[in-house]
């Protein structure tokens, strides 16, 4: 764990490192983009639209995305939840 904190540490310190990191984010949207199909696709949102309810959990570091898709759901049907765990494990 010390070695992965003073990587990331090091990374921070580098020139344009919001630049390195946006960059990083396109190429995982582009990966994404590249090995999803839209008949996948159609069958995932329609899934979504079709249920009677919807819980969204997210832990740790995918907890920020999870409350995000929540209240973007939220914005466009009922019956969405986010799962909040009570511990830290």
């Amino acid at each position: 764990m010390q070695e992965y904190h003073a990587s990331k540490l090091e990374a921070a310190n580098q020139p344009n490192f919001m630049a390195q990191v946006m960059d990083q984010d396109i190429r995982s949207i582009e990966k994404t983009i590249q090995q999803l199909s839209d008949d996948d696709f159609s069958k995932a949102v329609d899934k979504l639209a079709e249920a009677e309810n919807i819980l969204i959990a997210g832990h740790r570091l995918s907890y920020s995305a999870a409350h995000w898709l929540t209240f973007t759901l939220r914005l466009v049907r009922e019956e969405v939840d986010l799962y909040r765990p009570d511990t830290d494990e």
